[in-house]
């Protein structure tokens, strides 16, 4: 029974590996990359490698703290509310590969500033992604 289920457990996470860190870019129509909400939840989540997860500092639930019970980050529940969607995408992308560009007031200027070194467009496509379902 254990080994069975060590099995199934095992095979889950790597499939989720595999979705998250080695999926193919997918282009739409226009050649643009589209991000997958899904596995942009698990990247904000989870984060990989040696990148922070996004929760560590920012929530995504209006009036909840993030995981690390304080707020060292703007809550991003309902964010696509707050900024102009005709900016949205480059904001957000902005803010993620060059933290320091645009500091929200009342936070410091401490996120970390790795991430441009770290994910590939399509990760980035796919937080963004998960980002406008909140």
């Amino acid at each position: 029974m254990n080994r069975t289920l060590f099995l199934i457990v095992g095979c889950l996470v790597t499939i989720s590996c595999l979705a998250a860190c080695q999926q193919a870019a997918s282009p739409d129509d226009d050649g643009a990359i589209v991000g997958d909400p899904t596995v942009g939840e698990d990247l904000f989540h989870n984060g990989m490698d040696d990148m922070p997860a996004c929760s560590v500092c920012h929530a995504t639930v209006e009036g909840e703290y993030p995981a690390t019970s304080f707020t060292a980050g703007p809550n991003l529940a309902q964010l696509t509310n707050r900024i102009d969607q005709n900016i949205f995408e480059d904001y957000v992308s902005e803010s993620i590969l060059d933290p320091a560009a645009v500091v929200v007031e009342g936070f410091a200027n401490n996120m970390y500033s790795g991430y441009g070194d770290i994910l590939s467009e399509q990760q980035l496509q796919d937080i963004i992604a998960y980002l406008k379902t909140l």
